[in-house]
Order: structure tokens, then sequence, then C-alpha cells
């Protein structure tokens, strides 16, 4: 299964994958430290799940923004598309944010 979404992906970069040409482009990295001190509560230490990666959530809304997507709709796609997968970084089958987590941080970056 591996190799065939291997194959898939592939085929799709030959085709122009819009968002592969976009990660080219764009150090994701600069916007990692901005997004931490509006995210991360300073002490984990009492509990609550650790936030999701800075930067795949910053892309999470990017392609929820861009395909006009609920925040529903915005995890179904990504756990469907390999080409949203391979954007956020995610290993196919590993497992997207839901919509909780998306709605929760794009509620922390409003703030």
């Amino acid at each position: 299964m591996v190799a065939e979404a291997e194959r898939r992906l592939a085929r799709l970069s030959k085709m122009g994958d819009d968002l592969e040409k976009i990660n080219g482009m764009i150090d994701w990295e600069i916007f990692r430290e901005p997004i931490r001190v509006r995210v991360r509560k300073s002490d984990y230490s009492r509990g609550g799940r650790t936030p999701w990666d800075e930067i795949v959530m910053l892309k999470t809304v990017l392609l929820q923004d861009w395909n006009n997507l609920s925040d529903r709709g915005t995890k179904y796609m990504i756990n469907d598309r390999l080409t949203f997968q391979r954007f956020l970084g995610l290993a196919l089958g590993e497992k997207a944010s839901d919509e909780k987590n998306i709605w929760l941080f794009k509620e922390q970056m409003g703030q």
C-alpha cells in the first residue's frame, strides 16, 4: 500500500502538484516561534495534551481556507487526499488533527 501511495504521489508531482511547489518555496520554520508564543501554554506539568505541531496546524488552516472547507471537512480531506498529507508532512495513515483542534488553533491565533 505504501509503495502504491508513493507511485501515486510521484505521478501527481509530474502533473504539477501546487501544494508540493508551495512547500518548496516557503521556509515554514520562520512561522514556528511566533505561532508557538500564541498557542502554547507555558507549563504542561499539570496535565493536558501537548498541542499539534505549529507548522502542521498552520498548513491545516491554510488548506482549509484555500479549499473553503469546514473544520470537519478539513479533517476528512486530509485523511482522504495524499497531496494534503504530503503538504502537511504526514506519513501515510498518520492521524490528522480533529475538528476540535483545528477550531481551537484558529481561536488561539485570533486572540
